[in-house]
């Protein structure tokens, strides 16, 4: 099946969107995991 005109213009659009929105959010996550929740963090190797 493939789609043509407005729909695909439409649906590249939301794809560009929600893929950042996605990258963004795991960014985020990452940072509150190492800096936000206890005991994730290594405090001593022995």
């Amino acid at each position: 099946m493939r789609i043509e005109g407005e729909i695909n213009s439409r649906a590249k659009k939301a794809v560009r969107i929600f893929g950042l929105v996605f990258m963004a959010a795991f960014a985020v996550a990452r940072i509150w995991q190492a800096f936000g929740i206890d005991g994730y963090r290594i405090v001593s190797i022995t």
